[in-house]
């Protein structure tokens, strides 16, 4: 459903056109996760939610993947007008984040 905007969001984090909010750097750091985990997670993941931000009225996608040791994590994000990836935060994955 979402191949498109996953195959875009692929492209921009080959090309380094991934960028994080500051909220997603304090999330990282939380998690004991670096950048290169976010863009394994954006090349290996599957967008499983599309969610839509009132206050900025955009899309954001949540994106579940795999980190550099094999974890599972979750990106959300958005592709910007100019084929942008903006992380907007990242968190790993528990057993219950799948019921």
């Amino acid at each position: 459903m979402f191949e498109q905007i996953l195959a875009e969001m692929q492209s921009a984090a080959r090309a380094k056109r991934v960028y994080l909010t500051e909220h997603a750097r304090d999330e990282m750091a939380d998690d004991g996760l670096i950048f290169a985990d976010v863009i394994r997670c954006i090349l290996t993941g599957e967008i499983i939610e599309q969610q839509f931000d009132e206050q900025r009225g955009e899309n954001k996608y949540v994106v579940y993947g795999d980190c550099l040791n094999e974890d599972e994590i979750a990106v959300v994000a958005k592709l910007t007008y100019n084929l942008k990836v903006g992380v907007i935060t990242v968190y790993r994955l528990r057993i219950t984040d799948y019921d």
